[in-house]
């Protein structure tokens, strides 16, 4: 038996989304695997979204180690331009946003 009566339904909040004012301003990045190895030996797909354009591109990659993403990201700021902003979800391979730019846009050092 169902009752009858005023039963509202919460939701979140919704989270403002800015705008960007440019193409490839702001860019979402997601890793998306572990996925069935490749011929390549490829098991996850690194993905980057311009907010603007909603262009989207795809990277096989074998592992998630910071290199391979900084190489990823190296690739597409070569192509596109450094972002002002760069947005993750922050899932369960806890990209570090700050550390990955700074190693894809600087050379290392070596002492």
């Amino acid at each position: 038996m169902q009752r009858r009566g005023h039963n509202p339904r919460k939701f979140a909040p919704l989270q403002r989304q800015d705008i960007p004012d440019a193409p490839f301003s702001k860019i979402a990045i997601d890793i998306v695997g572990p996925l069935p190895v490749t011929e390549g030996g490829n098991r996850y797909i690194i993905t980057l979204i311009d907010h603007f354009t909603l262009w989207c591109e795809a990277y096989p990659v074998s592992n998630i180690a910071s290199p391979n993403v900084a190489k990823v990201l190296m690739d597409f700021i070569a192509r596109h331009g450094c972002p002002d902003i760069l947005v993750s979800n922050k899932g369960s391979n806890e990209l570090n946003n700050r550390r990955l730019m700074i190693q894809a846009i600087t050379p290392p050092h070596h002492h």
